[in-house]
Formats: structure tokens, C-alpha cells, sequence
């Protein structure tokens, strides 16, 4: 005998809660995501204040982009999952957006680096600061770190969480960096380090020679 499982919803949002809260920032990206159990055929809608939202909520997706947060402030969704063509749920759950103001930015310990032996580095630490008592905000932060060119330099991370990579030259050359960093569903201002991969003579003969670096 099969025993058919409670129907289950849940939904998850691409950005962190904040007291029971998903928080996006101002001006950001909102992505929340329905999932189901014990649902054959699970076709989900969204609503609003008791209204359908169709033009945010589509099947599983329900988005809100850049215009659609642009003013403060919180707000309840409901997700309703049906089975094939019915017309009844087969369950339903709430959960709420809250819309924040944060003075933040994103801040390099250096922007210019200047290199002048292969193999030899230099340690980058991006973080997104409070700008009001300047201290590093508390929630996820997801970094990257894109070069303008290959071959020239190597970074130890190109995305992370914590902010850090490490910049190893790897031959003669000027790069930048773009450091892009988003935070409760924005991503912020960019930022750019400026490498200069300027090899001495000696060392620059020797890596044409293949020989070792000391």
C-alpha cells in the first residue's frame, strides 16, 4: 500500500533573512523560489494582498528587479502550489520582503599594485562598509575579481565571500582588476586595482632564458 506524503511547500529567496525577513537593498535584485512535496504536477502563483501577481510570479519564479524596489519598505507574498489543473491549492505559504535603505560601499585596502619579480604577490582584501559609522556590514557579502587580460597575473580567488585574493605576476604587462561586490540582492559601484607587472631587466633575461627567479 502506498501512502501518498502531506503536501509541503516551501520558499527561498536569494538573499539572507533579517529578523524573519528577506532583506533586499534599495535599487537590488529579489529572487525567491517555490519548491514542493508530495505535489504530482506542481504549478505554483503568487499573490499580493489577495490578488494573483503575474507580473512578478511566474511558475516557481517570482523576481523583482531594480524598479520594482525602488521605494521602502515591507511586503507579504503568498505561494500557492496546484496539482495538474486543479483549481483548489494543494497547500500554500507566506513569506515577507522588506525593502532597505543602507548607506553602503565598497572599499579596497589598496588600488595600485606594483609588482617587479615573477612569482611575487601582494594580498587584496575588498570590504562593503557601513558609510554612516563605517564599519563592515554583517551579512553575506559576494565578491569577484575579474582582470582585464589573461596570462599577466594570477588571482588566488576570482569569487569568494570573504573578500580577500592574492595577485601573483606571472609575466611582463599592465592589468586591472574589477572588484564587484553585491549585498542584499545589489551589486554595488565597482571598483578597479591597477597592476603594474614591470619585471626587472635581470629578472625579465632570465625568465626569457627559462631560468629560475631567485
Amino acid at each position: 500500500v502506498t501512502v501518498a506524503s502531506e503536501p509541503g511547500i516551501s520558499i527561498t529567496g536569494n538573499v539572507e533573512k533579517v529578523s524573519g525577513n528577506y532583506e533586499v537593498l534599495k535599487g537590488g535584485r529579489l529572487e525567491l523560489t517555490a519548491s514542493s512535496t508530495g505535489v504530482e504536477d506542481p504549478t505554483y502563483k503568487w499573490y499580493v494582498n489577495d490578488r494573483i501577481d503575474s507580473t512578478h510570479g511566474s511558475n516557481e519564479k517570482y523576481i523583482l528587479t531594480s524598479s520594482d524596489t525602488a521605494s521602502t519598505g515591507s511586503t507579504t507574498v503568498t505561494c500557492k502550489v496546484f496539482s495538474g489543473d486543479s483549481k483548489t491549492p494543494a497547500k500554500e505559504t507566506t513569506c515577507t520582503y522588506k525593502i532597505v535603505n543602507e548607506n553602503v560601499r565598497l572599499t579596497l585596502n589598496k588600488e595600485s599594485v606594483t609588482l617587479s619579480k615573477k612569482d611575487a604577490s601582494e594580498d587584496i582584501t575588498a570590504s562593503v562598509i557601513n558609510w554612516g559609522n563605517n564599519n563592515a556590514v554583517t551579512g553575506t557579502v559576494e565578491y569577484t575579481f575579474t582582470p582585464s587580460k589573461r596570462n599577466v597575473v594570477t588571482l588566488s580567488s576570482t569569487k569568494n565571500t570573504t573578500g580577500k585574493t592574492r595577485i601573483t605576476l606571472d609575466a611582463n604587462g599592465d592589468v586591472t582588476i574589477t572588484v564587484e561586490a553585491t549585498y542584499k540582492g545589489k551589486t554595488l559601484d565597482a571598483k578597479t586595482i591597477y597592476v603594474t607587472g614591470e619585471l626587472l631587466s635581470a629578472s625579465l633575461d632570465k625568465v626569457e632564458n627559462g631560468d629560475k627567479l631567485e
